[in-house]
Parts: structure tokens; C-alpha cells; sequence
């Protein structure tokens, strides 16, 4: 899969721990699995707790429904010629793997978490020290 996706209706969503709606508010997998829907791809759904260390283990449940595509395992950045339209991201904040976005097209990412007040695009640029992994759902 490598398609750019239109997110222009999605920025300033607001977030929500869990949120799914988006006509009301999202999290990061809630905006994760609505790109993918504009993919034409389904993927599953899982409740998201809300404290960080319980996100990033209920999303390394997770992992073995995603083809890797990369992972920075020693590395010290992942390339951003990986990092192309229509892939996840699996991103460390606040010391835990437990947020995701999504490449929406070239350069550019789509994410939303409590420090951003909302859905927003971002440059990989500056986010790749962040970036722990690049996955597309199988």
C-alpha cells in the first residue's frame, strides 16, 4: 500500500483517550484506523487504555498484524525514504512506544495525542528521533 490520502477534514479533530468517532473526537488509533479506511483497509480495533505503559503493551499485542517494514533496533534514526504514504508509525512519547500515525503523504504525518490538542500534520523530519517503527497492516 503507498497512496496519499486527503486529511484536510481531520485536522483540529479534538482528541480523546479512545475515542473512534470522527465526527465527535479520536485518539491516535482512532485517526490511525480512519486513515486506513480510506484506504479501503479494515483493521481491528482494540480497546486503548489510558496510561502510556498499558497503550504500549496492548499495541506489542498487536504488532503481529503488521508487516515491518523497519525498526530502529539499535539504530539511531530510521530512514525517512521508508517512511512513504500509506504507512503507520509506531512512536515513543513521554518514554513509552505507545503512540501511532500515520504518513499521510510524502514528508508528512497524521497524528494526535494529548499534547496536541487535536489532529494535526506534521513533518517527519521532526519527529524522526521519535519514530521507533514503520509498519503497514497485513
Amino acid at each position: 500500500m503507498s497512496a496519499v490520502i486527503q486529511v484536510g477534514d481531520l485536522i483540529g479533530l479534538p482528541f480523546k483517550h479512545g475515542g473512534r468517532d470522527i465526527s465527535e473526537a479520536v485518539d491516535c488509533f482512532g485517526l490511525l484506523m480512519e486513515c486506513h479506511r480510506r484506504l479501503g483497509v479494515v483493521i481491528p480495533d482494540f480497546r486503548s487504555p489510558q496510561f502510556h505503559h498499558e497503550i504500549e503493551a496492548e499495541l506489542a499485542r498487536h504488532k503481529r498484524n503488521w508487516l515491518c517494514h523497519a525498526e530502529r533496533e539499535g539504530r539511531e534514526t530510521i530512514p525517512l525514504t521508508l517512511m512513504t504514504p500509506g504507512k503507520s508509525l509506531l512512536i515513543k512519547v513521554k518514554g513509552c512506544a505507545c503512540h501511532v500515525g500515520f504518513v499521510h503523504k510524502p514528508g508528512w504525518f497524521i497524528h494526535t495525542w494529548e499534547d496536541t490538542n487535536g489532529v494535526t500534520q506534521e513533518r517527519l523530519s521532526l519527529w524522526k528521533q521519535r519514530i521507533l517503527g514503520v509498519y503497514e497492516f497485513r
